[in-house]
């Protein structure tokens, strides 16, 4: 079934991004290991700020999508941070993604097409149905989190963007790679870096020894 949008050019391509998507990550499953770009920080655009920029702490969590201890961080204890210290206006979090793996690739793809204030709400819808277990299904899920958010000239690029022979040379990329790289499980803290794979209680006491 085709999905609801207000604009009828985005709502018949929506089922060819799915499929491109697909297709590519189908491609690239068949490489193993899948080689990674450095983990470096990415510009403000493919970021995603929960809170104001005028909190008393700022907290930064740099991630990969494809990373399952990520996931779990961010649909189990994010939340509860959220309700104490986001929602309270202590602190604002800012999640950095880092190419590592395709479906890094994918959301960041989606964040470059969304303003500042649509990144948040997309991030909340994909993290509500990402499932470890069914990474495969990561384009739908994409697709579908973009669905009811405002059309833009971006967002309609993307569309035009997403054709096979980008997403093959971007394969071939990760191929060529010769530095395998790891998810990152890091979160600064202020001017201190944790890992935030530790005991959510223990990024609790950070946090709240800083404010």
């Amino acid at each position: 079934m085709l999905l609801y949008t207000k604009s009828q050019k985005f709502h018949y391509q929506l089922p060819t991004l799915g499929k491109l998507l697909t297709v590519f990550a189908l491609f690239l499953a068949a490489f193993a290991p899948i080689s990674a770009y450095s983990c470096e920080k990415h510009e403000s655009t493919n970021q995603i700020t929960f809170g104001s920029p005028e909190a008393k702490l700022a907290v930064t969590q740099h991630f990969s999508l494809g990373s399952p201890e990520f996931v779990r961080f961010a649909k189990e204890e994010f939340p509860v941070f959220k309700a104490n210290f986001i929602d309270t206006g202590l602190v604002s979090w800012t999640f950095c993604p880092h190419v590592v793996d395709l479906a890094t690739i994918q959301l960041i793809s989606c964040l470059e097409t969304l303003s500042s204030s649509q990144k948040p709400q997309f991030f909340n819808r994909v993290l509500l149905e990402v499932n470890p277990r069914t990474f495969g299904e990561i384009p739908q899920t994409l697709i579908r989190s973009l669905e009811g958010l405002s059309i833009s000239e971006k967002k309609l690029e993307l569309l035009q963007l997403l054709k096979l022979g980008e997403f093959f040379s971007q394969a071939g990329e990760f191929l060529d790679q010769k530095v395998f790289a790891k998810p990152p499980s890091y979160i600064e803290i202020g001017d201190r870096i944790f890992d935030h794979l530790i005991n959510p209680a223990a990024i609790r006491y950070q946090i709240e020894q800083r404010l």
